[in-house]
Parts: C-alpha cells; structure tokens; sequence
C-alpha cells in the first residue's frame, strides 16, 4: 500500500512542479525542460503493458490540461509507455526484477541508467516536439529543439535521481 501512496505523491509534486514552475521557465524561447517524464520512468519496471499505457496517457492528459494543449503531451507519452518494456529489455534482465522494482539509477547504474533514460526522453521528445510541429518542413530546426530539450531534461532528472537514490534503497517493496 506504501509504494501505491509514494506513486501518487510523485505523481502529484511533479505535476505541480511542471506546471507551476518548469511551464514557466523558457530559455532562449523554445527550451523547457519537461520532468514530469519522471513520473513514468518511475514506475514499476514489472508493470503490465496495458496499465503503463493507460497511467502514461493519464499523465499526459493532466499535463495537457494544465499547459493548454490538446492530447500533445498524452500521445508522447502513450508513446513513451508503449516502449517502456521494449526498451527497458536491453538493460535488465527480467529475472533480476522482484515485483515492485523500480528501473532507476540505485538499481541500473548510473550508465544504464542515463542509457535507458536518454532513449525514453528521447522518444517522448521526439513525439511531443514533431507533433507540435506538425510539419516536416522545418525538420532540422524542430529536430535541434528536441535534442536540446532533451540534454536539457535529463541534465534535470540525473541530478533528482542522483539526490533521491539513497531513499530509494531504503524502501524496499
């Protein structure tokens, strides 16, 4: 029952935290970094495909709803939840997963950690900034947005990873 409460108060400080703080902050008029991806990289890695499905479009639609964007951010990250396992496969043998276990940096290690995240960030990013685009004519240009949003939200989430991994240690599921 612990770790249900622990989600959803994750869920609720980084989508307040991305909506009232990080929305805000926009660098040279196009970088924002979008931590609420954490949300889903921070779920169980046994999770059943379904549920991450349905949890990553939940996710996406309340960071829709507060930004003003019409399922932008759900369809990136339904994406983002469709590919969790796929690409979480290439990292951790599902033998060493006990039920519970989250896929983050206490128990990948930090290289494949930034490893899986890089491709998920990457992935979500690549969706949310090419729908918004909606258009390839500026191909390069969207395509050097996303890469620095990008850098710049994993240049946020290793550092939170980092500073939270000692609690994470200590609750074991």
């Amino acid at each position: 029952m612990r770790r249900y409460i622990q989600h959803i108060i994750r869920y609720i400080i980084l989508t307040l935290f991305q909506v009232i703080v990080l929305n805000n902050i926009n660098i040279g008029g196009f970088l924002c970094p979008y931590l609420y991806v954490l949300i889903i990289l921070m779920l169980p890695a046994n999770i059943e495909n379904w549920l991450m499905v349905i949890i990553s479009m939940f996710v996406g639609l309340t960071i829709d709803f507060f930004s003003g964007t019409i399922g932008l951010h759900a369809s990136a990250c339904v994406l983002m939840g469709a590919c969790y396992h796929a690409i979480l496969r290439f990292f951790i043998n599902n033998r060493e997963m006990k039920p519970g276990t989250v896929a983050d940096i206490s128990f990948m290690g930090l290289l494949n950690y930034t490893l899986f995240t890089l491709i998920m960030i990457t992935v979500h990013h690549l969706a949310l900034f090419f729908l918004d685009a909606f258009t390839l004519k500026s191909f390069l240009v969207t395509l050097g947005h996303a890469g620095l949003n990008i850098l710049l939200t994993l240049a946020i989430i290793l550092p939170y990873q980092l500073i939270f991994r000692s609690r994470a240690r200590r609750y074991s599921y």
